[in-house]
């Protein structure tokens, strides 16, 4: 061996670097037969593989799928007695229906075009209404103002009937003092005619007597 200049023996840097190719060699050997072995055992059968697992998911579908093939099978026997009956058309529209949604449409057409021409017809009258009243006023005379121009009220807030009336405002404000105040102290009563008990009834568990300590 000495002839060919190999080394018979070797290193310490050397055995280190061999030991160390060496590990990697087999640590990639050791993977590539785990993967192997993983893919071989898929194809193997389990103690779990004859074990029929439910699905609730696949036995609703399976019975959908069933009733649809036989609502299926059921109009392709009868449909075309079934349409003739109706009376559907080869399109399965029927001329009911058509009639039907033919006359609602007509109808919207025909308020909507009303309603344009009632909008319309208002609006020429006002503008006659105003040409004719400026045509009526002589260059002399002047024009008369409307309610609006006369008070000159500007931006008011909104006031009911009884707001707007100072002595109505004041009477209800009389009246909803008076109901807080026989709520919180009890009033004197005048008595008309005979003593016909109490409106409310007698409570027995009521006492508006002072107790003196």
């Amino acid at each position: 061996d000495g002839d060919f200049g190999e080394q018979e023996h070797l290193g310490a840097d050397d055995a280190d670097d061999k030991a160390r190719a060496v590990r990697r060699l087999r640590h990639h050997a050791k993977r590539i037969a785990q993967a192997q072995t993983k893919r071989e055992s898929r194809g193997k059968l389990s103690g779990d593989t004859d074990v029929p697992y439910k699905s609730r998911r696949n036995d609703r579908q399976r019975v959908d799928d069933r009733a649809a093939d036989a609502i299926r099978a059921q109009a392709e026997q009868y449909g075309d007695a079934l349409d003739a009956d109706a009376g559907m058309d080869v399109d399965g529209n029927s001329d009911g229906d058509g009639d039907y949604y033919h006359e609602v449409e007509l109808s919207k057409k025909n308020k909507a075009a009303a309603k344009e021409q009632r909008q319309q017809e208002q609006w020429r009258d006002m503008v006659s209404a105003n040409v004719a009243t400026e045509a009526a006023v002589s260059n002399d005379s002047k024009r008369a103002v409307n309610y609006q121009i006369l008070k000159n009220k500007g931006l008011m807030p909104r006031r009911t009937k009884e707001q707007r009336n100072p002595r109505v405002k004041r009477r209800m404000r009389f009246e909803q003092a008076k109901k807080k105040l026989s709520s919180a102290v009890a009033q004197v009563r005048t008595l008309d005619g005979n003593y016909g008990g109490e409106a409310t009834g007698i409570k027995s568990s009521l006492s508006r007597s002072t107790r003196f300590k």
